[in-house]
């Protein structure tokens, strides 16, 4: 269906699988590449519950996964999300790194100027 250009029939196909089978690792996996491959918001709750269920498993393949989470998860500047999403990640032997935290002064010292204009 993708390769036809029906994306949107295909995406609804995938979650309806999903929404029948919430726990198929197998499933999940397909249904999150395919979502994030076109930039669905709805990736990231996928990618959670896969995570989810990998950690339950204790899978090799959760880091894979919780590493792109935590990129998504910082992209929608959920920090908290993604601190635990690193956690999942370190623990399945990913690299060390940390979660940068926003800084609430950065925008403190500016303010706008009005710029007259036509």
């Amino acid at each position: 269906m993708e390769e036809k250009g029906q994306t949107g029939a295909a995406r609804a196909m995938l979650m309806a699988a999903v929404k029948e089978a919430p726990n198929d690792a197998v499933l999940l996996t397909i249904a999150s590449e395919f979502l994030d491959r076109h930039g669905d918001p709805s990736t990231r709750e996928i990618l959670a519950r896969l995570v989810t269920i990998l950690e339950r498993n204790n899978s090799a393949e959760r880091t894979k996964f919780a590493k792109r989470l935590v990129v998504l998860d910082m992209l929608a500047g959920d920090t908290a999300a993604a601190q635990k999403h690193m956690a999942v990640y370190k623990a399945g032997g990913g690299a060390a790194g940390e979660v940068p935290v926003p800084k609430s002064e950065l925008g403190a010292g500016f303010e706008t100027v009005e710029i007259p204009g036509p």
